[in-house]
């Protein structure tokens, strides 16, 4: 996590630190997630495009973004653009619905399509679900078959 800070002196700290981390756990596979400041105000790496900067800045070959498709969407506004323009560095996939962060049906971003971009991509690593249950957890699982390409 980049935490909440701002500026140059803390873009230099985050590389740094960063550039520890790899460096400490060389066989371990490490991730930055771009967050949006309407979800945690303050939050450093609130972008796509810094992220790939400080990767590029580190580069360790064990750190990864993260994509989290929830984030991407309000970031950008363009989940399948943004997914092409991170997806050959990305270690970890999450969604959730949007707007209201719920199971991932429905609303603005078309998962079918997405899990069909990752699959025909190539994309191999975990896809998991950060979301808040609409209701009871149990009964909203169906979206993993309602999503299924």
């Amino acid at each position: 996590m980049a935490g909440v800070a701002e500026g140059p002196a803390a873009l230099a700290t985050f590389i740094e630190n960063l550039r520890w981390a790899a460096a400490q756990a060389p066989q371990q596979s490490l991730t930055i997630e771009p967050i949006i400041r309407h979800d945690m105000p303050g939050y450093f790496l609130a972008d796509y495009a810094l992220a790939v900067m400080v990767l590029d800045a580190v580069a360790a070959p064990n750190l990864h973004p993260q994509f989290d498709a929830y984030h991407a969407h309000r970031i950008t506004g363009d989940v399948p653009g943004t997914w092409a323009a991170v997806a050959p560095r990305v270690a970890h996939v999450q969604i959730a619905g949007y707007p209201g962060r719920n199971e991932p049906t429905g609303g603005e971003i078309d998962y079918p399509a997405f899990f069909h971009m990752l699959d025909a991509g190539g994309y191999k690593g975990w896809v998991s679900g950060e979301y808040r249950p609409a209701g009871r957890t149990g009964d909203g699982l169906g979206w993993m078959r309602a999503t299924a390409p």
